[in-house]
């Protein structure tokens, strides 16, 4: 490994490792949550869509706090506690029995992934070499895809056989959870609890890097740039990502004339193709701005809407299904880019102190899109407005290209026109 583009580090490698390991059991029941709902606690399709918003609204609730508990005492914690929480919530999804209890534990299990998730990207940052950050993101996706994928499969064939099967899923999710803990225990992270709680070690903020008494930071700039950020990937997550699991296989059973085996396929490729494109794209990626990998890959997703929409055009046929399989590689390439480029930008803008909470809020995004995407989707797939659906997916991801092409040089800065600026110069100095 050369100098200019350093290794993850031990420690790093270790909680990529983990991370992707416990992804096996978020495979396990993420894909068949509605199926568990539907067919087993005999949910009709509109109350299982509201246990899903209320995993939106338990995760958009939770966001906040857990950035708040990572600024306070430390990623280590607020990892290890969400932890708890997504094991607890996922648990009670194999005790359920009507929709009231569904909603409770979907609320608690939408409430502790947002809190992992809010936690995770400084917990990783603090794990990684000094200019590795954008290369560990990218790489902990292509590796947390490959455990869902992984997981999908597995969970594919146990629960073709017996319907008792899912609760048991359910609890083999939750255990994934307690084991990802445990790991992170045993890697050494909670001795990096202890110390935060001791005010010896302190991750996200040092004498050297918080602003001296007396300046202000740019917290009105800031802010703009951390609601600009998040409502991009708002966009994204609603009219790209979203859409993954709800307009692709509709459309392509239906208007695209392809059969399960070629939407399979094209799932199939989607998930290797994320490894094989970081593997080629992961240093480049690493020398470009974040605004410049974010832009081409919302043009990738506007592409592939574009390519899905022209395989309805000659239904039924081999060039329908090349498309469509192609279309899913490309997507790939589009979340390799994406993946490391949007958070690395909102890491960049955080004032020292409050990394957790712009993760936060910018993980609102994960609420929000897999809610109102996939509803949307469903119901103009249903109405028969597929076709303009597609268009108007492609040319949203234009618009967030457009848009994320002008965010450049995003970062924080302190207030250099406050009366103490002869303090900073000295900060600056040392």
């Amino acid at each position: 490994m050369s100098a200019t583009r350093p290794g993850l580090g031990r420690r790093g490698r270790r909680i990529v490792l983990a991370f992707g390991l416990s992804q096996l059991g978020s495979g396990l029941t993420h894909p068949y949550l509605v199926l568990y709902l539907h067919h087993v606690v005999r949910l009709s399709v509109t109350s299982s869509g509201l246990v899903l918003a209320a995993c939106g609204i338990g995760g958009a609730v939770a966001g906040w706090g857990a950035g708040r508990l990572v600024d306070r005492y430390g990623s280590s914690t607020a990892v290890l506690c969400m932890l708890v929480v997504s094991a607890l919530g996922t648990a009670a999804f194999a005790l359920v029995d009507g929709l009231g209890a569904a909603l409770g534990a979907g609320a608690l299990y939408g409430a502790g992934m947002a809190g992992v998730w809010t936690a995770f990207t400084p917990l990783l940052a603090s794990a990684v070499p000094h200019g590795a950050v954008t290369r560990a993101l990218g790489v902990n996706y292509a590796v947390g895809n490959v455990g869902m994928a992984l997981g999908s499969a597995a969970g594919s064939l146990l629960l073709s056989g017996s319907a008792a099967m899912y609760r048991w899923v359910f609890v083999a999710d939750a255990a994934s959870f307690l084991l990802f803990g445990m790991a992170l225990a045993a890697f050494g992270e909670a001795r990096r609890v202890r110390a935060a709680a001791s005010g010896d070690d302190r991750q996200h903020t040092s004498p050297a890097d918080a602003p001296p008494p007396g300046v202000r930071t740019r917290g009105h700039r800031a802010t703009r740039n951390l609601l600009a950020l998040t409502a991009v990937n708002t966009v994204l997550v609603t009219v790209a990502l979203s859409q993954l699991t709800a307009v692709f296989p509709a459309w392509a059973t239906g208007p695209a004339g392809a059969s399960t085996l070629v939407v399979g396929a094209a799932f199939t490729v989607n998930s290797v193709a994320v490894v094989v494109w970081q593997l080629l794209l992961g240093r480049w990626v690493e020398r470009q701005r974040g605004s410049v990998a974010a832009t081409l890959g919302s043009v990738l997703f506007a592409v592939v809407w574009l390519a899905v929409l022209a395989a309805g055009r000659r239904p039924g046929g081999t060039a329908a299904a090349v498309t469509l399989v192609a279309a899913l590689a490309l997507f790939a390439a589009g979340e390799v880019l994406l993946a490391p480029s949007l958070p690395e930008m909102v890491r960049s803008i955080a004032p020292p102190g409050w990394e957790g909470r712009y993760f936060g809020v910018f993980n609102i995004s994960w609420q929000i899109g897999p809610v109102v995407g996939p509803s949307v989707a469903t119901a103009c797939v249903g109405r028969g407005l597929g076709a303009p659906l597609l268009g108007g997916l492609a040319a949203a991801c234009l618009l967030c290209a457009a848009g994320v092409s002008r965010m450049t040089g995003m970062q924080w800065q302190p207030d250099v026109r406050d009366p103490s600026r002869r303090v900073l110069e000295e900060v600056e100095k040392r």
